[in-house]
């Protein structure tokens, strides 16, 4: 066995390496509650960088929602913005290949609902992240998008897109005019 010798501080050599820390760290991130259950979205660097959404039932059963290989992860900011969303049991997400939102259901296969980056152009796709869920309608930022303030359309990707008409009323409210409205 090697005496041990005296060494400056910070200088010795150890089999414990920064990597070998870090692709052991499970990352957890944005908690998410509907009903009894509990979800959170896990960063898995053993699985690539893998972002799995995961549910905690209430019988303490831990599922995985996202399957492989899809990524619960946004490229919004770059480094993320909250990729995944819960109501009722249903499981909304952006996958980090496609960047396309997703839903998922129960067991079933995730089902896309954004069109897919235009062909040969895959750092064009849109970007959702930071979620919400307002009467039945999933609501996201849409990121690197410019949009016209005179039409209120797009002028950065040919996607149709649904825009209300907005108004400020007495008090600072503000009121959105749904198609039903206008």
């Amino acid at each position: 066995m090697p005496h041990p010798s005296a060494t400056p501080f910070g200088t010795w050599s150890s089999p414990v390496t920064s990597e070998l820390v870090a692709s052991a760290a499970i990352n957890l991130a944005d908690v998410l509650l509907d009903g009894g259950n509990v979800y959170w979205v896990e960063g898995r660097p053993q699985e690539a960088g893998r972002h799995v959404l995961i549910r905690h039932n209430e019988d303490g059963a831990r599922l995985e929602v996202t399957p492989q290989p899809l990524s619960a992860r946004t490229r919004v900011h770059e480094y993320g913005g909250a990729a995944a969303l819960v109501a009722d049991g249903i499981g909304y997400f952006s996958n980090f290949q496609d960047q396309r939102l997703y839903r998922i259901e129960g067991d079933g296969p995730p089902v896309p609902l954004t069109p897919p980056a235009a062909p040969g152009q895959p750092n064009a796709a849109l970007r959702y992240a930071d979620g919400q869920i307002d009467n039945g309608v999933v609501l996201c930022p849409l990121h690197l998008n410019v949009f016209s303030l005179d039409t209120g359309c797009s002028t950065t990707f040919d996607v149709p897109l649904t825009t209300y008409r907005v108004s400020v009323e007495a008090d600072n409210a503000l009121v959105v005019y749904t198609p039903a409205s206008n």
